[in-house]
């Protein structure tokens, strides 16, 4: 039963319209549940004569393409691990099950029931922080792995691999009735599901027409159509349109142009093709930035528009100049957040979300490394994708981005980033942390300041609730208050306190980028020539108890050198390809904390960081400094 909280009238207030809309479809949905009880539901629509004529393009057809994709080393050794039911992601290492229950969490164990899907939604927040994660449900269903397992057998022709492909697709048909159950509870997970199983489907048949097979074909046909419905009619809008509503659009996008001889199909892609455009202008800042603000979403969402973009521009719709240009831009983005180790920055939110994995081996991927995107762009704009690494400049330079407020400054031996302005026009914050003005910093390609990551969302709320903290990131923490209040709604953030911009400046020495949070000031000097930060931090006010948190990647090493007379306190930072020394104010009690990092979503490993506390009394000084340079001869 719909129930009437305070998260959600605050969620209501934000966005009334998505607050009715996702109302609207939850009324539907009663209506529809008693339909299904009194089957009311309109007959099944013969879909048979689809099969005799294909009449759109897909990826597939791009000979170089499908030579490239198939022809990965990995394909044919991941192929064979699914054979044996060999699962594992997000964190669960890799397990064989006896047999598949679709419902099950692999990770915990726990089971959810085959009950109607909006009495599951509502009962959903329930299971958060008891151990078990519905991602690993989803997951599971979001069907990956039927990518190479199809690429295996357009390789080979070997029946076990079509075998195995249907006997999945079956199985899950049968345990996961339409409307019911965990897999049917959001429509995005609906859509990413149909989306890797049609594009599975077409590298099966560049070998065989698989839709002639009788009682399967028929059986995939109408359950990918019962997709397409549900998806059109639990559309997410609420709180705000983001990667959800999105990932809805692009599950559309497949549908339409696969049903697109149907009525429904019809009204599907005509729909699609004008809410992409639409999305792409309203969800992505001028500067090319995802509003949402998280690094890792901002892949997912560029995959999403550039899959659905490339699979309209080949079946002869028109990309306007704008939606060109604008997808350049967040390509772009993608091309400068990129550090010299090939690694993203981890900045809010990151839980490895992927529309299709085509070019990473199931089993074994760096989910930091976002390579995917520019092999993609290729592919989009008609071009043989780039082989060598990016080019990156030998001097430091910057890159700001005025509506998202990140400043990157990076050379090929030197990363660096901060700012964080507001997610989702200041209207939502779901996937933000409390991590304004902090900051990432990669030396000589390797990373010595990171941020700590995401770690899980609703399996441990507290987890969840410290790894978004300011304490997890790099600032002060100031009198033990949170950038910006973080509640019991895992998913919520209310961005009453945001960044306001002081300074950009740039010459052919130094970068200086200065900030201000309410009474926290925050400046960054970047020498260009000695590859130094430093930083310079100033707040307002009286008795305050204050503590900034360094967070180190983990393969960094610490000689805390003893106290001296000196002003500053020396910290050696050693990596194993560069070593800098951190100087800290003497006035500052420094302690080193056995901390840990998420590198990746439900993995957590052990790091070191640095706090350094003091306090902050009428008489002391109101500006602290810290300084990080290379070592040159150690």
């Amino acid at each position: 039963m719909f129930s009437i909280t305070s998260i959600r009238l605050k969620k209501a207030v934000l966005n009334p319209k998505g607050a009715l809309i996702y109302l609207k479809n939850y009324l539907k949905g009663e209506i529809l549940k008693l339909k299904l009880k009194f089957n009311l539901l309109p007959k099944k629509i013969d879909l048979s004569y689809l099969s005799k004529e294909r009449n759109y393009k897909f990826f597939t057809d791009n000979e170089d393409f499908l030579k490239e994709i198939a022809n990965q080393d990995f394909i044919i050794e991941t192929a064979e691990r699914i054979l044996n039911n060999e699962f594992g992601f997000l964190g669960i290492n890799p397990k064989q099950l006896k047999e598949i229950e679709w419902n099950k969490d692999i990770g915990s164990g726990h089971l959810w029931p085959n009950e109607f899907y909006l009495d599951l939604r509502e009962n959903l927040s329930k299971d958060f922080g008891k151990g078990w994660d519905i991602k690993n449900v989803w997951e599971l269903s979001r069907f990956h792995y039927l990518i190479p397992l199809s690429l295996a057998y357009y390789l080979t022709g070997k029946q076990k691999y079509l075998n195995k492909w249907q006997e999945l697709i079956s199985d899950w048909i049968r345990n996961n009735p339409v409307y019911y159950g965990p897999n049917w509870l959001i429509a995005m997970e609906v859509a990413i599901r149909a989306c890797n199983w049609l594009f599975s489907y077409e590298i099966i048949q560049r070998r065989t027409v698989l839709l002639q097979f009788g009682e399967f074909g028929e059986m995939f046909q109408n359950s990918l159509f019962e997709h397409g419905r549900f998806i059109f009619n639990n559309l997410e809008f609420a709180p705000i349109k983001s990667n959800h509503y999105l990932s809805d659009i692009v599950g559309l996008v497949y549908l339409g142009v696969f049903f697109q001889k149907t009525k429904e199909g019809k009204k599907w892609l005509n729909f699609a093709n004008k809410a992409l455009e639409e999305e792409i202008k309203s969800q992505v800042y001028d500067d090319g930035v995802d509003y949402e603000l998280s690094i890792s979403y901002h892949r997912y969402k560029t995959e999403l528009f550039l899959w659905a973009f490339w699979f309209l521009k080949i079946n002869g719709f028109e990309i306007s100049e704008e939606t060109a240009k604008k997808l350049a831009k967040i390509v772009d983005f993608v091309k400068i957040y990129t550090k010299p180790n090939s690694l993203a920055p981890q900045i809010g939110d990151s839980d490895d979300s992927r529309l299709h994995l085509i070019w990473e081996d199931f089993y074994h991927w760096e989910k930091r490394n976002h390579f995917a995107v520019l092999k993609l762009f290729f592919y989009f704009k008609e071009k043989k994708p780039q082989e060598q690494p990016l080019k990156i400049s030998e001097e430091i330079n910057s890159f700001f981005f005025p509506q998202a407020k990140f400043l990157i400054a990076s050379s090929n031996d030197f990363y660096f980033i901060t700012g964080r302005g507001e997610a989702c026009n200041g209207k939502s914050g779901s996937h933000t942390h409390n991590d304004i003005l902090s900051f990432e910093l990669n030396v000589n390609g390797e990373d010595i300041i990171v941020d700590p990551g995401t770690y899980v969302y609703t399996k441990d709320t507290l987890l969840r609730n410290r790894f978004r903290s300011s304490r997890q990131h790099n600032v002060c923490f100031i009198n033990n208050e949170e950038q910006n209040e973080l509640t019991r709604d895992i998913f919520y953030y209310p961005q009453k306190n945001k960044l306001k911009v002081l300074e950009h400046f740039e010459n052919e020495s130094k970068i200086i980028f200065s900030g201000q949070l309410n009474s926290y000031f925050r400046k960054f000097i970047i020498d260009k020539k000695e590859k130094s930060l430093e930083i310079e931090d100033k707040i307002l006010g009286d008795n305050l108890n204050l503590e900034w948190n360094f967070h180190l990647a983990p393969q960094i090493k610490i000689w805390l050198k003893e106290k001296t007379e000196r002003k500053f306190r020396e910290i050696i930072l050693l990596g194993e390809k560069t070593k800098l020394i951190f100087r800290v104010s003497n006035d500052l009690d420094c302690v080193i904390i056995e901390d840990e990092v998420s590198p990746s979503y439900g993995v957590k490993v052990p790091a070191k960081t640095i706090r350094l506390s003091g306090f902050l009394s009428q008489s002391s000084p109101k500006e602290f400094k810290f300084k990080m340079e290379p070592i040159k001869n150690f």
